[in-house]
């Protein structure tokens, strides 16, 4: 039968049950929690690698977001984020620990640093602006470190180049193109 007749067009009532949506809201709190807690689960491989080093790399998947981060900059970022305070290595592994004792999710970390661990309330301020602008330290004292590497760009490279180079001889931006 092509066409439904008055007997089989009766109204479909939802089936949707009282556990079946408690299970799928279930599982959707699940997904979420594990997409804010994801960082942890892709830890930084720590084979031969100093306890420091990979404490870095994990904070900094973490506050990031991001799994895969360039092991290049990584190691420029970690020694001039080690030469600028000498208690780096023991902080960043403070905050590692405390991160993984907490299971801590990245937008609730600056929070909860501020309330529970005064002394390591600027570390996560540090590695997002090291991380995303490429600076190290503040003021005079501040590095560049990385440019067309910071992540700031990354975020929207699929849209945007990062300003480096003007595309024609001194002056050319001036011109309109109509005019050129």
């Amino acid at each position: 039968m092509l066409y439904p007749t008055e007997e089989s067009a009766a109204p479909l009532k939802p089936q949707l049950s009282r556990r079946v949506f408690l299970a799928g809201s279930l599982a959707a709190a699940g997904w979420v929690m594990g997409r804010q807690l994801a960082p942890l689960a892709y830890a930084a491989d720590v084979a031969g690698m100093e306890p420091a080093k990979a404490a870095f790399m994990n904070v900094s998947q973490v506050i990031t977001g991001r799994t895969q981060l360039d092991p290049g900059l990584s190691q420029r970022l970690y020694t001039a984020l080690s030469e600028n305070d000498p208690a780096f290595t023991d902080r960043i592994q403070a905050v590692h620990q405390y991160i993984v004792a907490h299971q801590i999710a990245a937008a609730d970390l600056q929070a909860a640093l501020d309330r529970d661990a005064k002394d390591l309330t600027t570390l996560p301020r540090q590695l997002a602006t090291a991380w995303y602008m490429g600076i190290v330290g503040e003021g005079k004292q501040a590095r560049c470190i990385a440019f067309e590497d910071a992540l700031m760009y990354a975020v929207v490279s699929d849209q945007l180049k990062p300003p480096s180079y003007a595309f024609g001889g001194y002056g050319s931006w001036a011109v309109k193109p109509s005019e050129a």
